[in-house]
């Protein structure tokens, strides 16, 4: 049942923002590039019937590691500094997730946490950029090597 809502809120969400293809892969997976800097990718998970939305941030340089832990730690208390999305680390790459019940979502609540998802992750992507060992990839971290020129993201 929520599958079917996750579509049609996509569908739905694509004629606003002039995407009118805007559908999930027979996987559940779709993914949405704001501002030509942040891919925020979707996620359907059929055993918790949740959408899961997540974001790459960007990768630190290992000395600042107990700096960036104790950031994220501080910013994941109470959700104070996600709005709601948890912040996680895997090797030195920083993520955001946040799991949504589309049980009783509208089109106007989707657009309201994509907003503030993608309003978070690009404050953590610049939190996260201080702390990177080549200045040089600031900018490109979120989305290097995930999206290519024969990539099919939609950019919002």
């Amino acid at each position: 049942m929520s599958l079917e809502i996750y579509k049609n809120l996509l569908h739905d969400l694509g004629q606003e923002i002039s995407i009118p293809d805007l559908a999930p892969d027979e996987t559940g997976y779709c993914n949405l590039i704001f501002d030509e800097t942040l891919m925020v990718e979707m996620m359907w998970v059929e055993d918790t019937q949740r959408l899961v939305l997540f974001s790459r941030l960007g990768s630190y340089d290992i000395s600042d590691e107990m700096e960036i832990f104790r950031e994220l730690l501080l910013a994941n208390s109470f959700w104070r500094g996600t709005e709601g999305a948890t912040l996680g680390v895997d090797g030195d790459l920083v993520f955001l997730a946040r799991r949504i019940c589309l049980k009783e979502m509208n089109l106007k609540a989707l657009e309201e946490v994509l907003e503030s998802f993608s309003r978070v992750a690009h404050f953590w992507v610049d939190k996260i950029s201080l702390h990177v060992a080549d200045p040089l990839a600031v900018g490109s971290t979120a989305i290097e090597g995930i999206a290519g020129e024969d990539d099919p993201s939609l950019r919002v």
